[in-house]
């Protein structure tokens, strides 16, 4: 009898000669290491591994890699011809729509940034959209709390010593302390950052609204 799509198992793609590098050396390098690495920086030691080879070392990969790709295509195709593959169906759309949300900072940056991470592959469009937004909330934060350091010293700009006292005066920032923000407020003159009575009266008149107003659902 012929078989059942649901009998069928469709194969994996193959890997790629890096990984299939990777694979082979990782061990290895993992031992050159000091104990304890990160996956990240033993990818990364990888990565200069492949980047430093020779194209004859590469070869047996690559081969490898073009030969398992050249199977793996024959069998889809012969799938598909005994129609033991149903068709691919777009995703649903998401529950918001990533198109109609406005961004201030440019995409493709943080995308960029947020792939500079070895750990991070892929990120989808609505994750780069959703991370855009987040970044620009916490832009607004940091710069909200910088600028009332600069406030407090009587200045209308805001100072790399503004942003770094920020950082140490408020917990949600907590974890951005250390250098170098820490050596700009150790080489920076003694000063106060606290506000005066006529300060704070001045903040609460201003009437801001928290940036944390933005989390808060709606009623």
């Amino acid at each position: 009898a012929a078989p059942d799509a649901g009998d069928v198992v469709i194969p994996k793609k193959p890997l790629s000669g890096y990984f299939r590098f990777m694979q082979a050396k990782q061990a290895e390098v993992k031992a050159s290491l000091p104990e304890g690495a990160r996956i990240g920086e033993v990818a990364k030691a990888v990565g200069k591994l492949w980047s430093e080879a020779s194209e004859e070392d590469k070869k047996p990969y690559l081969d490898a890699f073009a030969k398992a790709k050249a199977d793996y295509e024959a069998t889809i195709a012969d799938l598909k011809a005994r129609g033991l593959i149903m068709p691919k169906v777009k995703d649903a759309a998401p529950a918001h729509d990533v198109n109609s949300v406005e961004l201030a900072l440019p995409v493709a940056r943080i995308r960029k940034a947020a792939l500079a991470d070895p750990e991070v592959k892929r990120i989808s469009k609505e994750g780069v959209a959703v991370l855009t937004k987040a970044t620009e909330h916490f832009l607004l934060l940091l710069g909200k709390h910088a600028n009332q350091q600069a406030f407090f010293r009587s200045r209308k700009s805001v100072r790399a010593l503004d942003v770094a006292d920020a950082i140490y005066n408020k917990k949600q920032l907590k974890f951005l302390r250390g250098k170098p923000f820490s050596t700009m407020r150790e080489n920076a003159p003694l000063q106060s950052t606290r506000p005066t009575k006529k300060q704070k009266t001045l903040e609460a008149a201003a009437g801001t609204k928290s940036i944390m107003s933005f989390f808060k659902p709606k009623a």
